[in-house]
């Protein structure tokens, strides 16, 4: 094995890489991204029934196309606001191809994407500190999630052509809130660490309470209008939230076989309920 690295002609092999301009990986992957594209169109067409075939081809035209838009950036100079414009641009290229491509996983790309510019934009725009008009990143994508489930639920219905994407857009869009929401509950708005462990965690409890409710509110709506999707975030995130504050409040106060089995007790209550559901399928 040591030979095998110490070797000239692959050590001169390796650095061709290096020494390769920026802008041949970059049409290389705008290439590469086509291929995949087309090949995974084509299949789609000729074998709908092959969805995780089809949609493997989509997930490496997608991965090629982040590429190419990274290298972009590289040629453009990422130290530059161009790189959040950039961002903004694989959000135009990924939405346009999930529309064509009829591909729910490249809306899912194209709403990774969104988030990610939401980030850099916000950060750019406050100097690249932890808050941006008040608010750390926690609750700002907090909010980001709030309206992106919201546009999904009010506006997307209204659009013809993202109609199909409607419920992957809800379901991210949750994620979202709910991922952002649970680190709120842990830090709270705060931007400074230092700051953060000079508090208790008792005067952060509000984000904690909604934390709570509303994943028990998502996990109840779910049970409601039968949608396993909502109910299963809803159900993990109360879980989630639910031991997050018992460690944070009740972990030297209360018995660790009372909470772990009232957690059993509720497990086994979802377990009935996805029981049910499959009886009823």
């Amino acid at each position: 094995m040591y030979l095998l690295f110490a070797d000239d002609t692959l050590e001169r092999f390796v650095q061709q890489f290096y020494d390769t301009p920026d802008i041949v990986f970059c049409l290389g992957f705008a290439v590469l991204a086509t291929v995949f594209y087309l090949w995974g169109l084509r299949n789609k067409n000729k074998f709908p029934e092959k969805t995780f075939s089809n949609e493997t081809l989509m997930l490496a035209g997608s991965f090629a196309t982040a590429a190419c838009i990274g290298f972009l950036g590289k040629i453009l100079d990422r130290e530059t606001h161009y790189f959040t414009v950039l961002f903004f641009l694989s959000i135009l290229i990924y939405g346009i191809l999930a529309v064509v491509m009829r591909s729910k996983l490249i809306w899912v790309f194209t709403l990774v994407a969104l988030g990610v510019w939401f980030a850099t934009e916000t950060a750019y725009h406050s100097d690249w500190g932890w808050r941006f008009w008040g608010m750390n990143y926690p609750l700002r994508f907090t909010i980001f999630g709030v309206l992106l489930t919201a546009g999904a639920v009010f506006l997307q219905p209204k659009i013809e052509v993202l109609l199909p994407f409607q419920s992957t857009s809800v379901v991210v869009g949750l994620l979202y809130t709910m991922i952002a929401l649970w680190c709120l509950s842990i830090f709270g708005n705060y931007s400074d660490l230092e700051a953060w462990t000079r508090i208790r965690q008792y005067e952060i409890f509000y984000w904690g309470l909604l934390a709570v409710f509303i994943s028990l509110g998502l996990a109840l709506y779910g049970l409601k209008y039968k949608d396993s999707t909502i109910r299963d975030i809803g159900f993990v995130f109360f879980l989630l939230n639910l031991y997050t504050r018992f460690v944070e409040y009740l972990w030297d106060n209360i018995n660790r076989t009372i909470f772990f089995l009232l957690l059993a007790v509720i497990f086994l209550v979802r377990g009935a309920v996805v029981g049910k559901d499959l009886e009823a399928q």
